[in-house]
């Protein structure tokens, strides 16, 4: 890691050796004074289409951009401003160009003209990266632009994080979608750059964009150049060290025949035995009895999934837009399991034991997704109506078995349990919106929404040699009404939002068991948000908010299936009910033409949390789930990114806090634990069309239960990578990576501690194959401007304690 970095400096000092300064400032003369945020392009004579270098003026208006000695074309541009236009040869000198006066365009309806705009602009809930700025764009991914947008970060496998946090939705074009949203980590690396127009971070969700739940939303706004005739298809092939160099496939394509435009993509992803294999120790103390359980535990698999989907646009006119997407998930998994186990009474003999082998297979679970939606822009400038239909599936089917060998004074009479469970989960989502600017400064977003969501669990379990064959089959139904508003208000310096979105919901279960009671419930929630912003100059920005948002209890919460093993029990509970979240946040951001900083302060609280609630009795372990846990976080979040010259960039993320939870049941149980993650990107652009790529994190894990936390002995929470890639042939077509990650871990260690019970535990668990070597090849056929058009759409999201599609880099 030392050669590497000590390799980038040496490079870096050289490239800036031979360059030479670019300096001026750019000046209104309308109005007097200097021309903040100023797009600064310098072009090869001979080549007016890709810049050498570019870069946008601060606040004052100045710029320094660095380039070999040669014979150069500067262009400057701003809003309102004709295009100001500078040819000149550059020595090694430097070249200063002192004040360069712009001169108002007068003739906007006349001409068009080519404002640029700052790379980063903010609004009162975003944060905006326009990648159509991005030189970089042409010849990048997705993921690699996605690097150097604010509060985002991409680790060297592909990871992505906003705030420094993985819990977060992403959009296309202001609705969520399904692929993105499970796949982004491959996804994101073989789409083309080229095709998107914009990167939002949505900092503050309001009532329109978060129905129930999201913290954060990452929005990939598409191209809407829709007019050129062409077709495109990446190939996209990753191997690994980690999967014995097996290659991982990708494809994307796209395509245009008049008004109708589609996009198709595909991939399959796999992992091996010796990928996944760990073992753990564990030991647990009784209180109540004075016994010593000791377990030695290990388990290997393999992982296989694929995914593909297709979207399509028909622009009927231009007030009306007709979108459809589909896409499919596929998940496997065979796992064997194998353990040691022995209980030791209080005077250190052995009371029993018993060694276990087993499987777990999960056959083909699949997720199926469709949209369809309708979109008129009316003659009003930014007045849209949009329709709405959202059907998704999930069937999953799971075989375990376990195995009791060699047992000495077993406390249970049967040798082998067999547990068959499926799922089905079948929901469908109707929506209605309407956008309503007034004048420049006001708008109103109101809308409608119904979802109706099925979840069906059935279950078998044999216990060979006791009690015999158990059967359960559950159902439950969720239906949710919504009518949402959401205001907002720009007046100079100063913007305001605030919404409320109030939800009627109905929950009821039935049980095919005639000792079991059905049930329902009918709630009525009111959700609210605000936030109010204050700029004193186009440097500062202040900002507070306040949301809330619901969580309800998925089919795995939900379920009331009853697991037994000789030492514990667990179930689900149907009686649960939705749970509130309240967050407070003071935001301050500073933005340069270099260097941009966002702090945040984050209070959350919820007073009804669905818990899990543990219990011991004599040695056993009863697991279920309830209501009543009160939650409170507070964290100190931020992020920092320094481009010093337009190759070279630094980045900073990170965040630090204290989780404290609590149970006031019929005894008080509490847990505090802090937290913190931390974040270190460095990225440059060498000679010969080669691009470097450092990263360095370290992690920690807070409170997420009453009853456990987490602990990382010799920094194995401690993640560093590199990365290099250079692209060759035409327009850059084909781009190769060689990376590394990890180099010199051979495994990875945590502990798991346990609290709050009788049953006091330390379980130590290592995974092997933690270095990692990896190639990437991308190539890029064909060539085109179009790019599928989308509408807002539907995004559900207030589920916890379901299932979702797995992607590879959940495994």
């Amino acid at each position: 890691m030392k050669a590497t970095l000590l390799f980038a400096s040496v490079i870096l000092c050289a490239v800036s050796a031979h360059a030479a300064d670019v300096k001026g400032q750019t000046y209104n003369t309308v109005e007097e004074q200097p021309e903040p945020y100023a797009t600064i392009r310098i072009f090869a004579l001979t080549d007016t289409v890709k810049p050498v270098t570019y870069g946008t003026t601060n606040e004052s208006g100045y710029f320094t951009l660095h380039a070999s000695p040669g014979k150069y074309r500067l262009k400057a541009q701003a809003v309102g401003q004709k295009t100001l236009q500078r040819d000149f040869e550059l020595t090694s000198d430097g070249i200063d160009f002192g004040r360069l006066d712009f001169q108002p365009d007068n003739l906007l309806s006349e001409v068009t003209v080519q404002a640029a705009k700052p790379l980063v602009t903010r609004e009162i809930d975003r944060i905006s990266y326009d990648v159509t700025e991005d030189a970089d764009a042409q010849t990048s991914s997705v993921s690699e632009i996605l690097s150097k947008v604010p509060m985002v970060n991409v680790d060297g496998e592909g990871n992505i994080t906003v705030r420094g946090s993985s819990s977060f939705k992403i959009y296309k074009n202001g609705r969520p979608n399904k692929s993105f949203s499970t796949n982004a980590k491959e996804l994101f690396k073989a789409i083309p750059a080229s095709t998107i127009k914009k990167i939002e971070v949505i900092t503050d969700p309001g009532a329109r964009e978060d129905a129930e739940g999201t913290s954060a939303i990452l929005n990939i706004v598409t191209t809407d150049n829709s007019t050129i005739h062409g077709a495109m298809l990446n190939v996209n092939l990753h191997a690994s060290s980690q999967t014995d160099f097996v290659p991982t496939p990708f494809l994307w394509g796209s395509a245009q025949l008049g008004k109708f435009v589609a996009s198709a993509y595909g991939g399959y992803w796999h992992s091996n035995r010796a990928n996944s294999r760990s073992h753990s120790e564990s030991i647990t103390d009784y209180v109540q009895t004075g016994n010593r359980f000791e377990s030695r535990n290990i388990n290997s698999g393999t992982n296989d999934g694929g995914y593909a989907g297709i979207d399509m646009s028909f622009e009927l006119d231009s007030l009306n837009l007709f979108t459809a997407e589909f896409s499919y998930n596929q998940y496997g998994m065979k796992a064997d399991t194998e353990s040691f186990n022995k209980m030791f009474g209080c005077d250190g003999n052995e009371l029993y034991s018993y060694h276990t082998t087993g499987f777990s297979h999960v056959s083909p679970s699949i997720w199926l997704e469709g949209a369809f939606n309708y979109q008129h822009s009316t003659r009003r400038k930014g007045e849209l109506i949009t329709l709405s239909y959202q059907i998704s599936g999930n069937t999953s089917k799971t075989n375990n078995q376990t195995n009791y060998v060699d047992a000495v004074n077993m406390p249970v009479d049967y040798t082998q349990t067999n547990l068959l469970s499926r799922t089905r989960q079948i929901e469908q989502t109707a929506q209605a919106d309407w956008t309503r600017p007034f004048g420049e400064k006001h708008v109103l977003d109101i809308g409608a929404k119904y979802i109706h969501r099925y979840n069906r669990a059935k279950s078998h379990q044999d216990y060979v040699g006791g009690e015999g064959i158990i059967d359960d089959n559950f159902s439950h139904l969720t239906q949710v009404a919504a009518l949402f508003a959401d205001y907002r208000i720009k007046f100079g310096r100063f913007g305001a939002r605030a919404g409320l979105r109030y939800e009627y919901s109905r929950l009821s279960a039935k049980f095919n068991d005639p000792d079991k009671t059905d049930f329902s419930s009918n709630l009525n929630d009111f959700v609210p948000n605000a936030s109010f912003s204050w700029s004193p100059n186009d440097k500062n920005t202040f900002k507070a908010s306040y949301g809330m948002s619901i969580s309800r209890p998925g089919i795995d919460y939900l379920n009331p299936t009853v697991v037994s093993s000789p030492l514990s029990v667990s179930y689900g509970n149907p009686n649960l009910e939705s749970a509130r979240n309240n967050s407070l946040n003071l935001n301050y951001s500073f933005m340069s033409a270099k260097f941009f900083l966002d702090a945040s302060v984050n209070y959350s609280f919820i007073n009804n949390d669905m818990a899990e609630v543990t219990t011991v009795d004599n040695d056993f372990i009863t697991n279920t789930y309830a209501n009543g846990m009160h939650t409170r976080n507070w964290s100190v979040s931020f992020y920092g990114s320094w481009n010093p010259t337009a190759k070279t960039s630094f980045g900073l993320n990170g965040s630090f806090g204290q989780d404290h939870l609590s149970l006031r049941t019929t005894d008080y149980k509490s847990l505090t634990r802090w937290n913190y993650n931390v974040m270190l990107r460095y990225t440059q652009h060498l000679p010969w069309k080669l691009r470097l790529s450092v990263f360095g994190a370290i992690f920690t894990q807070g409170a997420s239960s009453l009853y456990y936390y987490m602990t990382f002995p010799n920094l194995s929470n401690f993640y560093y990578a590199a990365n290099i890639s250079r692209s060759f042939l035409k327009e850059d077509r084909l781009t190769v990576t060689l990376g590394v990650h990890n180099p010199g871990r051979m495994h990875g260690t945590y502990e798991q501690h346990t609290v709050n019970m009788d049953a006091l535990s330390v379980s130590r668990s290592t995974s092997y194959r933690q270095t990692a070597f990896m190639v990437r090849v991308a190539w890029r056929f064909g060539s085109m401007s179009a790019q599928v058009k989308t509408i807002d759409k539907i995004v559900n999201d207030d589920v916890r304690g379901a299932k979702s599609a797995p992607s590879q880099s959940q495994q």
